[in-house]
């Protein structure tokens, strides 16, 4: 018969069971994705945050003068990066 040795045993009430359990779960819940995590956005909504047409954005997006990522084919902008351009121009 295995036994286990007293030092791996942790006494606690219910109640300090359900405070670690609760406190787990919510460490576990923040971690994932939530409303205050910046979101890419596409051409259009991009275009109209800095104030520029889509095709002049694209063109500035191809030619490297403004950030920009790809989602395959398509171009993505963050607000923040779009943002930090536009205070340096």
């Amino acid at each position: 018969m295995y036994s286990i040795p007293t030092s791996s045993y942790v006494i606690m009430t219910q109640s300090e069971m359900q405070q670690m359990i609760d406190s787990a779960v919510m460490a576990a819940m923040s971690k994932t994705r939530d409303e205050t995590e910046e979101r890419y956005i596409d051409t259009p909504e991009a275009a109209a945050h800095v104030g520029l047409k889509e095709q002049t954005l694209r063109v500035k997006a191809m030619r490297n003068q403004i950030p920009f990522h790809r989602a395959g084919r398509r171009l993505r902008f963050l607000k923040s990066e779009l943002n930090a351009w536009m205070e340096s121009q």
